[in-house]
């Protein structure tokens, strides 16, 4: 950049230049010369950064960079910016180049009022076609009155950005009521000269400061001076299109109790960048990363995208945004404690906590140069360290708050804080259909419901390599699995499903790594309570009617009465009270190591997939529960009974107390083998009877325990513990 000190003498040398050309460019030109060189100064269309970065073998510090050109630059092809073609507009207009006239200037004094295009470039003739876009869609609201609105412009040595800003201000403001109010945060460059000489033209005022102040301070500052009703907080970088106040005002006061009002942002085009003329912003949604909240603009689309509506949003950038003062000054500004980065986020989280709403103008477009001046006043690793403390300093503000938002929101598949699913991972033995153990089945079928809810569901396997998984629910299903061995996000809540095997779930050490349980039954839940102080819930295994809804005998699986489960290797009551010999009816039984118990080798199946149970259960008339010891002492009711009587077909235990709890003695049970053998001999031999109990109990079945009943009360559960989890953030 051009140093201060020589600033008098480039001044008096580009005068001296502007004479020198007279003969050169003769007398009538150069007084037209002199009548544009103010507008084309003024005009944004000459970028001192890009001339000199541009055009590196002049050495600038012999002449002004904008005389140059005016003077030598356009004779030799160079572009006063990227905005700008020399050669376009003087190839287009063989007036312009007949006239002997600087392009630039002839734009500015005339071809601009003629419509004439200044660049050939696809990019930005698509820039033009967004805009006209944009005009056709305004809603063009209509006022009864036109309260005064303070638009604040927060500015340090920017005085490219502040030409651009100005450039067509006046034409594409449209809302006539309104000051402007410049922070100069102690600016080295002209940036003061030329505010104060477009403050001939607008009710301008500026601030001076002799230091450079945060971005919520200098703003706060200027909203004390400020007259109007309104607070438009609008960045240096910004290029206005046409009705964008208007658009932003109309929603501001068509809708009730608004905090904030937003706009879209579109990247300005740049050069072989995949974000040139897409959405830079329309609103702000958060992501959490491990146990840390971060915001993050909603962007990247195409300016009409769809989904861009005028709405409730979560929050908007400050680099446009729109605030009633008294709101403003209600929830006590922007907060201080910030320096440069989430001061705007901050402030929609307050308007959210006080009862107020942000919303989105989606026809209130412009464009963001996204090049803060501030960010030059610091190396990278000065900006990484206070951006660091800004998100630190939101996350302990606000870190209960999102949590517990997002999580409720998450459950109730909004997406408005954030943009992600509720992720809920369940830990089985093994992920699949050809499992063997029934904790993988009962998982997906919960799964299946839960996803109906719109949530991600992710499986781990005992032998799973993921150690750190991004869920936001872990379920584990296994006693003797450690979930201390996942490296899970400290806000992630754990939850231990105890369906069997309860003294070994107590006696292992990660059982207080859980935030709460589930019991599969009322008398395990009162042993569990005994032990431990947190919350259980009665959570009982359930079923999935759609996957046992089959009606057709198949032949291979036909039986009079049959078993299904696998052996393994301790005994059970099936084994001590049954002997098929001593029955007449055809028996079947299927699972893993029947052939080593002799009475049953027979009958023996072997192992079937769970796909096939249904066509078990349909092509028998009765199925036998054997509920082992681990879960008939404690009253479980086991999923193979649900999926028997969502089959049409009888089912009969051995769990006593699971009957008496769960089915208040509808379901029949048996405690030896003549009561077995008396259930297997009364309903085989009276159809009616079984008919009638299949129908008793599938209709008790379907109105209380499938698994579309335990994803709600799921769903209600995780809602009561995520409050108490906010809590302990």
């Amino acid at each position: 950049m051009i140093n201060n000190k020589n600033s008098t003498l480039i001044s008096k040398l580009s005068i001296f230049c502007l004479f020198l050309n007279i003969r050169k460019m003769g007398v009538k030109n150069f007084f037209i010369t002199l009548k544009g060189y103010r507008s084309a100064k003024k005009s944004g269309l000459f970028n001192n950064e890009h001339y000199i970065n541009e055009n590196k073998d002049i050495n600038f510090f012999k002449m002004n960079p904008f005389v140059h050109y005016i003077c030598y630059g356009y004779k030799e092809s160079r572009n006063p910016s990227i905005n700008f073609n020399t050669n376009f507009y003087l190839s287009s207009y063989e007036d312009v180049k007949d006239s002997g006239l600087n392009p630039l200037i002839h734009y500015c004094l005339y071809g601009k009022q003629e419509n004439r295009f200044i660049n050939s470039n696809n990019e930005l003739e698509e820039k033009n076609k967004i805009i006209q876009k944009n005009q056709v869609l305004l809603s063009s609201p209509s006022f009864k009155h036109y309260p005064l609105v303070s638009i604040i412009i927060l500015t340090r040595n920017g005085i490219n950005h502040l030409k651009r800003l100005f450039r067509d201000f006046e034409k594409n403001i449209v809302y006539h009521n309104y000051e402007i109010i410049i922070v100069d945060n102690d600016s080295s460059d002209e940036s003061i000269e030329f505010l104060e000489e477009i403050s001939k033209d607008l009710p301008l005022r500026i601030i001076k400061n002799t230091e450079n102040k945060s971005f919520s301070e200098a703003n706060n500052q200027a909203s004390k001076k400020a007259k109007g009703e309104y607070l438009l907080f609008l960045n240096n970088d910004i290029e206005t299109t046409y009705g964008w106040l208007n658009e932003m005002m109309g929603v501001m006061l068509n809708n009730d109790k608004v905090g904030s009002v937003g706009a879209k942002l579109i990247y300005p085009f740049c050069k072989n960048n995949e974000h040139s003329l897409k959405v830079q912003h329309a609103g702000i949604y958060f992501k959490q990363y491990k146990n840390i909240f971060r915001p993050h603009n909603w962007n990247l689309m195409k300016p009409f995208n769809n989904s861009i509506k005028t709405e409730v949003i979560f929050g908007s950038t400050a680099a446009v945004l729109l605030v009633k003062k008294s709101v403003f000054d209600e929830i006590a500004g922007f907060d201080e404690g910030y320096y440069y980065g989430y001061e705007d986020v901050d402030l929609a989280l307050k308007f959210i906590e006080n009862g107020y709403s942000n919303m989105l103008s989606s026809t209130a477009m412009l464009f963001h140069y996204e090049s803060p001046t501030q960010n030059k006043e610091f190396e990278k690793s000065e900006k990484k360290e206070y951006m660091s403390n800004n998100l630190k300093l939101l996350n302990h503000k606000w870190k209960k708050f999102l949590f517990k938002r997002m999580f409720i929101e998450k459950l109730d598949n909004i997406k408005f804080l954030g943009r992600e699913s509720l992720k809920i991972g369940f830990i089985v033995n093994e992920v699949g259909f050809g499992s063997k153990t029934d904790d993988t089945f009962i998982a997906l079928e919960l799964a299946k419901e839960l996803k109906k809810f719109g949530y991600e569901i992710i499986f781990i396997s005992r032998d799973d390599k993921i150690k750190n998984p991004e869920i936001d629910v872990l379920v584990n299903l296994l006693y003797d699995f450690n979930i201390s061995d996942i490296k899970l996000n400290k806000n992630t809540i754990k939850i231990a499903w105890m369906r069997n095997w309860f003294n070994k779930w107590i006696n292992n050490n990660d059982i207080r790594l859980h935030d709460f349980y589930l019991s599969s039954s009322k008398k395990s839940q009162e042993y569990i309570a005994k032990k431990q102080d947190k919350n259980i819930y009665l959570f009982p295994i359930a079923t999935n009617p759609d996957n046992f809804n089959f009606d057709t005998i198949y032949e291979e699986y036909e039986s009079d009465y049959c078993f299904t489960g696998n052996y393994w290797g301790y005994e059970r009551d099936i084994i001590e009270f049954l002997n098929p010999k001593d029955l007449k009816y055809n028996f079947t039984i299927y699972g893993e190591d029947w052939d080593k118990i002799d009475k049953f080798r027979e009958h023996n199946k072997g192992f079937v997939d769970y796909l096939n149970i249904p066509k078990i259960y349909s092509s028998t008339k009765l199925v036998i529960d054997d509920a082992n010891d681990t879960i008939k002492d404690y009253g479980v009711i086991n999923s193979r009974v649900f999926d028997v009587i969502a089959s049409k077909t009888l089912v009969i235990t051995n769990s006593k107390i699971g009957s008496e709890e769960t089915f208040s003695e509808m379901l029949p049970y048996f405690s030896s083998k003549e009561e077995l053998y008396s259930l297997i001999n009364f309903y085989l031999e009276n159809e009616n009877e079984r008919n009638f109990k299949i129908k008793e109990l599938y209709e008790f079945v379907l109105n209380n325990h499938t698994y579309k009943h335990r994803a709600k009360r799921f769903k209600e559960i995780l809602e009561v513990e995520c409050i108490k989890k906010s809590e302990s953030i």
